[in-house]
């Protein structure tokens, strides 16, 4: 069974990470309002990504014999100025999401509830990238500022980003790619991960062989109890 305080906790994330689908939906409408065709993929495929995270929660609340008790999810912002005001937003939004995330681990762990800390600590790493991914495209926006041209070319860069959700043989948020590295350093699986999810669909299938030997150049410590 899962603790009263834990359930309700987890459906008020399952809220939090649909409202956060809603708000990147909302901003993919703008983007194609405004013809940044890239950028509303992106956006679009951040929505899919946020409501396989509600989902990931949810199931983990059903398999612990809890309740689910989904609630209203609140409209989101529709306007926003430019694309740089846009992803500023996402990025303060993902900093928020991450510390709803550390107050589900702090309250698992008060509850002692290591199935659900477990769980929640994918989301803890999930939100490095997270972070990480939107940071970098506000500090590339920064530095294009008014250049239409350059815009242009982000835009289609940010085309090609590829969603991969949730398959009976694939961990959740896991490219193809992704799931053929072995395990790194949380800081080394960051650098590879962020790779892999800005390049290209069409490139997945050739970059396990890549990546496996770039890694077998690597001198890993021995692992310590």
């Amino acid at each position: 069974m899962i603790a009263e305080s834990v359930q309700e906790a987890l459906n008020k994330q399952i809220n939090r990470e649909l409202y956060s689908a809603y708000l990147y939906l909302s901003m993919s409408a703008y983007f194609e309002s405004t013809s940044y065709r890239g950028m509303a993929k992106w956006m679009r495929t951040q929505a899919l990504e946020e409501r396989e995270h509600a989902m990931k929660i949810f199931d983990h609340v059903i398999s612990r014999g809890g309740k689910i008790s989904l609630m209203p999810i609140e409209a989101p912002r529709q306007v926003w100025s430019t694309p740089l005001e846009v992803f500023e937003e996402v990025h303060k939004h993902e900093q928020k999401v991450t510390n709803w995330i550390y107050d589900l681990m702090d309250l698992a762990i008060r509850e002692k509830d290591h199935a659900t800390a477990n769980m929640v600590r994918w989301f803890v790493d999930e939100q490095v990238e997270e972070e990480a991914s939107a940071s970098d495209i506000v500090d590339r926006l920064k530095m294009i500022g008014e250049e239409k041209g350059l815009l242009l070319m982000l835009d289609a860069q940010l085309a090609e980003r590829a969603c991969y959700c949730r398959s009976s043989d694939r961990p959740w948020g896991r490219t193809p790619a992704e799931d053929s590295l072995p395990a790194l350093p949380s800081p080394l699986r960051l650098s590879v991960r962020l790779l892999i999810r800005t390049a290209s669909e069409a490139s997945f299938a050739s970059y396990p062989d890549v990546f496996h030997q770039l890694l077998s150049h690597i001198v890993l410590p021995p692992f310590s109890a």
